[in-house]
């Protein structure tokens, strides 16, 4: 359904398609006439820009384990892919950069998925980079 998102929207490299798909979804749940999906996808945006991706969460099932990681700084898909096949060395059709890519999508949904949690708070899950874990951060309607 969504496969149009693909490579930043029809291989523009323009918005991260995970985070367009997530922000279309957390804006079907949580739509209300004060906008409060704004903040979650906000903050979501936030998140993306100032992770270092991938991450290690799906390294068991990844045919290319413990890659690069790089942090985007942004939420443009060709920023953040170009960053990281420099710094991997790797090729942009690479099979590893589609390994990443998909490894980024899983955690994007992990977070798009714990971002909705109701109209009066959104609880979204953010990855502290400065220990190991996961804190959870609450979102005031």
């Amino acid at each position: 359904m969504f496969e149009h998102a693909g490579q930043g929207y029809a291989g523009h490299g323009t918005l991260c398609g995970t985070l367009g798909v997530s922000s279309y979804l957390i804006n079907l749940v949580i739509y209300d006439k004060d906008g409060s999906y704004r903040t979650v996808i906000d903050r979501m945006m936030w998140w993306y820009a100032g992770m270092e991706f991938p991450t290690e969460r799906f390294d068991d099932i990844s045919a290319f384990p413990k890659q690069v990681k790089v942090q985007a700084m942004t939420p443009l898909c060709h920023t953040s892919v170009s960053k990281w096949t420099l710094a991997a060395g790797a090729q942009v059709t690479s099979k590893e950069k589609y390994e990443r890519c998909a490894s980024v999508g899983g955690d994007q949904w992990q977070v798009g998925v714990k971002s909705v949690g109701g109209k009066e708070k959104c609880r979204v899950a953010l990855l502290d980079n400065q220990q190991s874990g996961e804190r959870e951060g609450v979102i005031p309607k």
